[in-house]
């Protein structure tokens, strides 16, 4: 699709474009076709590059991934390479600059090519009845995300590097296998549920604690919060059981409330 057949609002929010890509104001960019020199040019030249992505069309070459090794994935902050959605990850072997990925994973072997080619320092990784016993071979990751139904969520303790890690739409039992993180300064629960928080203040150095949509989270469940004595920030978005912070006994925090319907400030 040429750039002029695009909604009005795509074109709005496009900051630099060619027939081969789109980068729009957030800094992704979405390539529809192999990409040319200029079109790295013209990325770099915006100075906001912060995903790239693949949005389909002709199939891509090996020049177009080395284009993207060679002069997008060497800038700084380097961007974030997207692949949700691909099941063939071989073209990593071109791409072995890459510092920050997504990924779906879909195939048991997928994780493996990654360890193959990459050492990352942040993952973004989701998928449904797949292990992740292999990430520990990312021995220096420092950022995780991990989402959906994924098995062999305990490998994370093993992650010795790990500074954030976050949790989205995930069902865990209890935190105990976090506890060896001695160097996690940020933790994030999205779209999913603890059974059981207690092991809050001893894991690692958390300065940053979040909940966004956490399912039926109470303040009895919150309790193991006021055990954290590196926490400076925590926040609560979408929590309609956070009725106030009266259980709160850590007066130093930052706290942050945002759609939280039933929540009543204390004087």
């Amino acid at each position: 699709m040429r750039f002029e057949e695009m909604s009005p609002a795509i074109i709005s929010n496009t900051i630099a474009y060619s027939d081969n890509f789109i980068m729009l104001i957030g800094g992704i960019v979405n390539i529809y076709d192999n990409l040319t020199l200029e079109d790295c040019e013209a990325i770099i030249a915006t100075k906001a590059i912060k995903q790239i992505q693949f949005a389909g069309g002709p199939e891509i070459t090996k020049n177009t991934y080395l284009l993207i090794n060679d002069h997008l994935l060497t800038q700084k902050p380097q961007p974030r390479l997207n692949f949700g959605g691909y099941t063939d990850l071989e073209c990593l072997a071109f791409l072995r600059n890459a510092k920050a990925l997504r990924v779906d994973i879909f195939k048991d072997n997928q994780l493996a090519l990654v360890n193959k080619y990459l050492a990352l320092d942040s993952l973004a990784i989701s998928g449904i009845g797949i292990s992740i016993a292999q990430v520990v071979q990312q021995v220096k990751l420092k950022e995780l995300f991990v989402g959906e139904k994924l098995k062999a969520l305990e490998t994370i303790g093993k992650l010795k590097k790990l500074e954030q890690l976050t949790f989205s739409k995930v069902t865990l039992k209890n935190l105990n296998f976090l506890t060896s993180l001695k160097n996690l300064k940020a933790l994030s629960f999205m779209l999913g549920s603890a059974t059981d928080y207690g092991k809050l203040g001893e894991i690692g150095k958390i300065e940053k604690l979040s909940f966004m949509r956490v399912r039926l989270l109470k303040h009895e469940h919150l309790l193991p919060i006021n055990q954290m004595k590196h926490l400076k920030e925590l926040s609560f978005e979408s929590q309609p059981h956070l009725l106030d912070l009266d259980w709160l006994k850590l007066k130093d925090v930052n706290v942050k409330t945002m759609a939280c319907t039933n929540f009543n400030l204390s004087e």
